[in-house]
């Protein structure tokens, strides 16, 4: 797991809330530790899933994802973390 990740070490994020409870994220930890080819760095993450994913579509089409960008969905109501 990780072979197709330039960047090592691979940082991961884990939503929704019950993944990155305290119990799950220990869990995740130990199984990719165990089948990794990469290590994985584990960070808060900076918004929600949703503006995640938004994120990831502008990207998929081809939108240059600069600070007005940024911005204008992080003013959203659904952007903000729970």
């Amino acid at each position: 797991m990780g072979t197709l990740f330039d960047q090592v070490p691979i940082t991961l994020a884990l939503t929704p809330s019950v993944l990155s409870g305290h119990y799950m994220r220990e869990s995740v930890e130990k199984a990719l530790s165990e089948v990794a080819t990469h290590r994985f760095q584990f960070v808060e993450p900076a918004c929600s899933a949703i503006a995640g994913a938004t994120l990831m579509a502008l990207e998929h089409a081809g939108v240059t994802i600069d600070e007005p960008v940024l911005r204008a969905i992080g003013e959203h109501p659904k952007s903000a973390l729970p």
